[in-house]
């Protein structure tokens, strides 16, 4: 039982950096779009 719950527990590590990651590119990618905005406007 120990052992399954640390491999529940990793993966939920896992899957919260690899969600943590998207969120943080998608914020990045908007704003360089908000910054290609301001140059070309």
């Amino acid at each position: 039982q120990g052992k399954g719950f640390t491999k529940m527990g990793n993966l939920d590590s896992r899957h919260n950096t690899c969600a943590q990651m998207l969120m943080g590119w998608q914020r990045g990618l908007s704003l360089d779009i908000g910054n290609i905005n301001k140059q070309y406007t």
